[in-house]
């Protein structure tokens, strides 16, 4: 899963900081960096997120002089591991979690490098970067979306049953499109915003319908490992944990995709009407149950504990 995006100038300092579940809320410029917010997201806590954005600066110092345009690095760092490359004066990490692997986040960082060349028209500057933060920063929105897109797919071709709870991207667009004169005539708002909760209700009941399955099916695992008999049971066992905690990393995947998508069309939505609905809508966005995965994420610890219980076990 990416986590972030960051760029870095030749010292060190922060330029941007995309996190992949908050494009559009996170764009106040300071200077010449990025307010970013302080709360947890993918299950991530914000002082661990400090710790890695203090190792990037020291990985960018120690490891980028010399390093020749678009030579990629990998390096790991507690839960994280990070893929990261040099252009011109800028620097460029792309923060990954879980399975995501290396060849994964390189595809991310090529997309990036190349949309960056060719909004500069050349190899950046800092300065040149600069001037055209404004079109990188919409250009590291759409990568963002497009990844956002191969998670659905992995979701919709894993556990085909899925395929209806995910937000409705497309109905909500067509609503949007349908659009000619919101500020003459609120119809067409109505109807969207209307939509848009709907939406939202049906996304946040799917996962907390999950959550609670997950629960009981999580105390059924354990109840199991606790009075094995044979090396059969336990390799069933095995294979029925590997399962469930496979679904319940395609569960985060649902989450990422789903906040990305309502993040994507409340901007879509402000652009086309003029009418803002952000402060009002994305504010709830983020109070719901299946924005916050720590419940999620200490049900997939238990398990991989688990996991790793009944392996040691196995060992001669």
């Amino acid at each position: 899963m990416i986590l972030a995006v960051l760029f870095a100038n030749s010292e060190g300092n922060i330029l941007v900081e995309r996190l992949s579940f908050a494009i559009g809320l996170v764009d106040e410029r300071v200077g010449i960096g990025v307010c970013v917010c302080d709360a947890m997201f993918n299950g991530v806590p914000a002082e661990e997120r400090l710790h890695w954005r203090s190792f990037l600066v020291k990985l960018g110092a120690d490891n980028l002089k010399g390093v020749k345009n678009e030579e990629l690095l990998v390096a790991s760092h507690k839960s994280v591991y990070i893929v990261y490359t040099v252009l011109g004066d800028v620097s460029i990490f792309v923060v990954g979690k879980d399975e995501y692997d290396e060849l994964a986040l390189a595809e991310v960082i090529f997309a990036i490098t190349s949309a960056v060349k060719d909004v500069c028209g050349k190899i950046p500057s800092e300065r040149l970067f600069l001037d055209k933060y404004g079109k990188i920063c919409l250009c590291l929105d759409e990568i963002v979306w497009k990844y956002g897109k191969q998670l659905r797919d992995e979701v919709e071709r894993s556990i085909p049953e899925w395929r209806g709870e995910v937000i409705s991207y497309k109905r909500l667009k067509i609503q949007l499109n349908s659009i000619e004169n919101l500020l003459d005539s609120g119809r067409f708002d109505v109807g969207f915003t209307r939509l848009l909760n709907n939406e939202l209700d049906k996304v946040n009941r799917f996962y907390i319908d999950k959550e609670e399955d997950y629960v009981i099916r999580l105390k059924e695992l354990q109840n199991r490992a606790s009075n094995l008999e044979c090396r059969t049971e336990m390799l069933n066992l095995q294979k029925d944990i590997l399962d469930f905690h496979k679904e319940m990393v395609l569960l985060l995947h649902y989450t990422f995709l789903n906040s990305t998508g309502f993040i994507k069309i409340v901007k879509k939505h402000n652009k086309r009407a003029g009418v803002s609905i952000q402060l009002s809508f994305m504010p709830r966005v983020l109070e719901q149950p299946f924005f916050s995965t720590d419940l999620l994420y200490n049900l997939m610890t238990e398990c991989q504990a688990m996991l790793h219980r009944l392996f040691l076990d196995d060992e001669p």
